[in-house]
């Protein structure tokens, strides 16, 4: 007697997704909570986003004392696994000052990257790009000096490309916050998303962040999404059609084309028995390999059983 083993991946039409995230940043990532923030989007969308954050002020990724790599807290929350994407924010003015750019931003990125990698392969490291200055000028950092720049559309190009050239390196995604912050203020500047220091967000300028995160973690549009206390209607609908956007109009220029795998269901028939079981997203860990790519339809036979 033979038995078949038929199993049928179907996407779903519609699904939930569970995502576990660790963030690694500093003042930028919890003034205003962006990870509470961004949790609570997903929340009012089905989907739940578990995460943990380090994120003492002024910190950096790589340039000790006060830096990432050399945190026990930051290394054992790395080690601890489980992890679908280890988030990496740098201080915000080292990727445009030469030096410490290129030698401590960039190396730090790589072990990091490593280090993350390291207790489970599919964990993704995840750079989460800031905004530049309101005002630009010549910024400064531990007697380091970047150039003079004319204002913030100039220091914020200088972000971007500084966060894109490790993740075409490396081929990790980016949350393209920056990118979306240059959007918003070049498209009539309807919202303020400076805070009165001209560094750090106002209430407005995390929840345009979150929108970002929260696109490229789920790949999905924030608009109509859930938007605090504060906010008004109009200026979270602003803020969310910015960052979808930004992100989805072409989202592999940030390398999170493929980050997801569809959920989907098996079928499984033995027999004359049939079972059907749904497969979400959080079930899914790749087998081997960074980035696994998309599940499409596909049907597995194969021979189980014989007597």
């Amino acid at each position: 007697m033979r038995w078949l083993l038929m199993v049928l991946l179907m996407p779903l039409t519609s699904h939930t997704t569970t995502l576990s995230v660790l963030f690694l940043g500093n003042s930028h990532t919890y003034v205003n909570d962006l990870p509470g923030l961004t949790a609570s989007m997903a929340l009012g969308t089905q989907d739940t986003l578990l995460y943990e954050a380090h994120t003492p002020g002024g910190w950096t990724l790589a340039y000790p004392p006060n830096a990432h790599l050399y945190s026990e807290t930051s290394l054992s929350l790395i080690a601890q696994g489980g992890w679908d994407y280890v988030i990496l924010q740098e201080q915000s003015q080292i990727p445009v000052i030469e030096y410490v750019r290129e030698n401590y931003m960039y190396p730090g990125i790589r072990t990091l990257d490593s280090l993350s990698r390291a207790p489970a392969p599919c964990t993704r490291t995840f750079l989460y790009m800031t905004w530049g200055h309101n005002q630009g000028g010549v910024e400064w950092f531990d007697g380091y000096a970047s150039p003079d720049f004319s204002g913030y559309a100039e220091m914020q190009d200088s972000v971007t490309v500084a966060y894109m050239r490790i993740a075409d390196e490396l081929d990790v995604p980016v949350a393209p916050v920056g990118v979306a912050w240059k959007l918003s203020i070049q498209s009539g500047d309807p919202v303020e998303l400076f805070n009165s220091d001209g560094y750090h967000a106002s209430l407005a300028g995390t929840y345009l962040a979150a929108c970002v995160f929260y696109a490229t973690l789920f790949q999905k549009s924030p608009v109509e999404a859930w938007f605090p206390y504060g906010l008004s209607a109009a200026d979270a609908a602003w803020l969310q059609t910015i960052a979808a956007q930004t992100v989805l109009d072409d989202p592999a220029q940030w390398h999170i084309g493929s980050l997801q795998i569809e959920p989907f269901e098996y079928v499984l028939e033995i027999g004359n028995h049939r079972y059907v079981q749904p497969i979400g997203l959080s079930a899914w860990r790749c087998p081997t390999g960074r980035n696994p790519g998309p599940v499409s339809r596909q049907l597995w036979t194969g021979l189980i059983g014989e007597d």
